[in-house]
């Protein structure tokens, strides 16, 4: 049961705008010249920016997932800007969500959602003496 839940392209102006939002300013995101002359050959995006990426399109199409209980990533491969990345749901059932992002056809990362019964979870309760 596994299909593309999204596509997209990484650009120059999504890493700019990534950066300023994690603080993460590595030049092999954001300095064409520097990413040039490393293995990559070109700009890499950044790994938790793609998977923060397959994360939403999954939960745009699964609204109803339970609750998270614990999440395992592997980052297999790069992706440079403007290399067209696949979100793709591999695995959904009451347990886990298994998600894919390929390029080229070459997985680049793996994510891995154990889902826990909300009835299960504790709830949440404001210590005594906390203001609103």
């Amino acid at each position: 049961m596994s299909y593309i839940v999204a596509s997209r392209v990484f650009s120059l102006a999504d890493q700019a705008l990534f950066a300023a939002l994690s603080g993460d300013n590595n030049p092999i995101h954001l300095d064409p010249v520097i990413a040039r002359r490393t293995g990559a050959g070109s700009l890499v995006v950044h790994g938790v920016h793609n998977l923060l990426w397959c994360l939403d399109c999954v939960a745009r199409e699964v609204p109803d997932a339970l609750s998270v209980a614990s999440l395992r990533v592997n980052f297999d491969t790069i992706v440079t800007i403007n290399e067209r990345v696949d979100a793709v749901l591999v695995q959904c059932d009451a347990k886990r969500l298994r998600i894919e992002g390929r390029v080229r056809g070459i997985l680049a990362l793996t994510a891995v959602i154990e889902l826990s019964d909300r009835h299960s979870l504790v709830s949440f309760q404001k210590p005594v003496g906390l203001i609103d």
